[in-house]
């Protein structure tokens, strides 16, 4: 198969076309939901200050409200609890870094695994708040919720510009039949955000000042919830992985290890290693497989069975870094065994120093390695731990990497990072590997014990292969592949940038068409629909009903978490959006389900032409909204680049990216969940949650009373809902969030 095309381009062009390149590759540019973000809490603030309000004739006044937005004279206002509040307020580089960190969960650019398809995104951010430790970690989540459901909003208007769901193998870039690895859409949704950005920009310029845009990542908390084992086994992380996960373990069992199972022991503690009785034995096999499987896991250009993009590279990082963490373990159960066999058996041959001096001597090793110090540590476990901090160092040092490479990206864009920034953005996840020490093999295999080393032979070259593999192979391979992403986003948004821009502008005109045959041009200019072409489409976007509807989704999310859940979320299938990225996520929503919500909370509508509308103060619902005005739904029925004409739910039936691409199936459902309730084998259910500020029954503001501010310090529910997800996956993900998640106060 062919690799990804480049365009050859004039060099004036080219540099036209950089001018134009956006800052990030989620729906919304970073800068955006950061100016989002910004929004919100500078609404917040006044109100709770009671600044140009009354509080004798104004209820909301000096209380924590943002008020939404809306056509007409009534105004309406949500509440958030004081604790969500004052997270929010005193933390706004955690409330920004929230904003915009789904997209940074893997690495700029690389949206996974957070908008990752199935996984149930809004339960990751409800993980992330229910595992909160203070105010600064709680803004970082609470950011989470606005990222996603912005997300849901500009999605299934982006994607109806750009062709398709975010993807990094597009139909459009595929060679016959068969689907290739392509930044197309990933630079056509770039396009967009730019259009998008630039309008904002252009009406607040200020908003977007360099220190208005600093943001920091909740380091710690985000390796609590996504990479830390919990009790009920492996982080949120490892799930994510997926079939990555099962790749990687099927290239462990060549190695074959006897009693090695990759799947079982990978996954168990060492206290459960210890309690089995169940020893296994390690050698340098096991990491060769590592090797082996990073060597040649595929070419980045194609996608054949086995083959990895780079994002795959760096989702191995931390599944890794744990995997190493838990063979240590492994050794050390192993080792501890050994030296309690060996003792028996010296007891059980009357302890024959004279006449057994090579079992003498391994014990007297054994000992060595295994046996407590001075009642503390053994002399290998001490090792062991030593290279688990260090291994936790290279965990940190990647989020540390990530967060410097995100405010490159904010302050400087994707196309204007010079070689320099990305060593920067690089250099603390390459120093953390560094840093990793060699085993002190002097310590723990003494000259002495010469006689006795080839008993401990296999060992010896496990723990040289674990710091090959970390040292040597992070860097040639996870590493160099992040370098060689960012590279390659940078050159290909030069380079693909003129045809997106030509296309979205195609878009534009076919819209156009369709609405004046539908609707008629009289009634687009009274609505403010200009569709001339797509700058014009969105060159008002601060005043849009896209943007309201955003914000107050915003609002609404903040002020109770249930509200972007698709049924009651007691239930572990309770539905909800399964990604950030797809379209019509946002019909998965209470926000749109509950008809009284709808009407406060998106008063002129969802779909894509009713967003457009330029004037949100003005907007109106329509009577006619074709599926032609809307974006692709994504469902497939003997073809992997072409959808279904009018598709049913059969032919929408969740499938895994792969079993979509392969032919054994017919090339049927949906890998992408990118279509309307009405196809989903369960749709969404009204369970009416209360929303402060908001009476649900008639939308009007309520009396402020105590009730709505007191208990209930998150206004969060259980956000433990997967809808459409993979069953067996989806419980996972909810039994381990239910481990941090507190109960709802009543």
């Amino acid at each position: 198969m062919g690799g990804t095309k480049t365009l050859i381009i004039a060099p004036v062009l080219a540099a036209a076309a950089a001018a134009l390149v956006p800052n990030s590759a989620s729906a919304y540019s970073v800068k955006v939901h950061i100016h989002i973000a910004n929004e919100i809490r500078d609404e917040l603030v006044r109100n709770w200050n009671g600044e140009g309000c009354d509080p004798a004739t104004e209820a909301w006044c000096g209380e924590p409200a943002i008020r939404l937005l809306g056509p007409g004279e009534e105004t309406r206002y949500v509440l958030l609890s004081p604790q969500n509040a004052r997270a929010i307020v005193d933390n706004p580089e955690f409330w920004r870094g929230g904003a915009i960190g789904p997209d940074n969960t893997v690495f700029p650019g690389m949206t996974d695994p957070s908008h990752a398809w199935h996984f149930a995104p809004f339960s990751q951010c409800q993980a992330m708040l229910d595992a909160s430790a203070d105010d600064a970690e709680r803004a970082y989540a609470l950011g989470c919720f606005l990222h996603g459901i912005t997300d849901n909003n500009v999605h299934h208007v982006v994607n109806y510009f750009t062709g398709e769901t975010f993807t990094l193998f597009p139909k459009d870039a595929a060679e016959g039949e068969t689907l290739e690895f392509s930044l197309l859409n990933v630079v056509r949704h770039m396009t967009v955000e730019s259009k998008i950005q630039a309008a904002l920009e252009d009406a607040n310029p200020e908003a977007f000042e360099t220190d208005k845009l600093v943001h920091r990542i909740a380091g710690d908390l985000y390796r609590r919830v996504y990479l830390s084992p919990d009790e009920e086994g492996r982080g949120l992380w490892h799930w994510f992985a997926g079939s990555l996960v099962e790749r990687k373990n099927d290239a462990l069992r060549a190695a074959q290890l006897e009693g090695f199972d990759p799947n079982m022991h990978l996954e168990t503690s060492i206290e459960d290693i210890r309690e089995s009785g169940q020893t296994i034995e390690l050698d340098g096999r096991v990491m060769d497989a590592y090797i082996e499987f990073l060597s040649t896991g595929g070419n980045v250009q194609v996608l054949e069975p086995g083959g990895l993009a780079p994002y795959h590279y760096v989702l191995l990082l931390p599944e890794l870094v744990e995997d190493v963490k838990r063979l240590l373990d492994i050794a050390q159960a192993h080792g501890e065994a050994q030296l309690a066999e060996t003792l028996s058996q010296w007891q059980a041959e009357g302890e024959c120093s004279v006449t057994c001096p090579i079992l003498r001597t391994r014990k007297e090793l054994y000992e060595h390695l295994f046996a407590e110090v001075e009642g503390g540590p053994s002399r290998f476990q001490q090792a062991v731990e030593l290279k688990k901090a260090e291994l936790d160092g290279v965990t940190l040092g990647y989020v540390q990497t990530v967060e410097t490479l995100s405010n490159l990206v904010v302050t400087k864009g994707a196309a204007g990072l010079t070689a320099q920034d990305i060593g920067l953005a690089l250099e603390p996840l390459a120093t953390a590997i560094d840093e990793v020490t060699d085993f002190p093999y002097e310590v723990l295999f003494p000259q002495w014990a010469a006689d006795a080393i080839d008993s401990v032979g296999p060992l010896r070259d496990f723990l040289q292969g674990t710091m090959r593999l970390i040292t040597d192979e992070f860097k040639a391979h996870i590493v160099a592949r992040m370098e060689e992403y960012t590279t390659l986003l940078k050159e290909q948004l030069v380079a693909l940038t003129p045809s997106a821009i030509a296309d979205l502008h195609e878009k534009a005109r076919e819209l156009r068409d369709i609405a004046v045959a539908q609707i008629d041009q009289a009634r687009l200019d009274a609505l403010g629909l200009d569709l001339s072409d797509a700058d014009a489409a969105l060159e008002n976007f601060s005043t849009s009903v896209l943007y309201m509807n955003s914000y107050n989704s915003v609002a609404g999310a903040l002020a109770n978490q249930e509200v972007v859940f698709s049924q009651a979320p007691t239930s572990f299938f309770g539905g909800g959006p399964v990604s950030f990225d797809a379209s019509y996520q946002v019909g998965y929503t209470q926000l749109s389900v509950c008809d009284d919500l709808a009407r406060v909370f998106y008063p002129c509508g969802t779909s894509a032409i009713e967003t457009l509308q330029g004037d949100y103060e003005a907007c109106e619902t329509l009577d006619i909204v074709s599926p032609e005005m809307e974006p692709h739904i994504e469902c497939h029925d003997g073809s992997a680049t072409r959808w279904v004409d009018d598709p049913n739910p059969a032919q929408c039936v969740k499938r895994e990216f792969e079993e979509v691409v392969g032919p054994e199936e017919g090339h049927l459902g949906s890998y992408t969940l990118a279509f309307p309730p009405s196809l989903s084998d369960r749709g969404p259910e009204c369970f009416s949650p209360a929303v402060p500020g908001i009476t649900a029954a008639d939308g009007s503001f309520d009396d402020l009373g105590p009730s709505a501010v007191d208990e209930g310090d998150d206004g969060s529910g259980c956000g433990c809902t997967s809808g459409n997800d993979a069953p067996g996956a989806s419980m996972l993900l909810c039994l381990l969030a239910a481990g941090l998640r507190r109960r709802r106060r009543g």
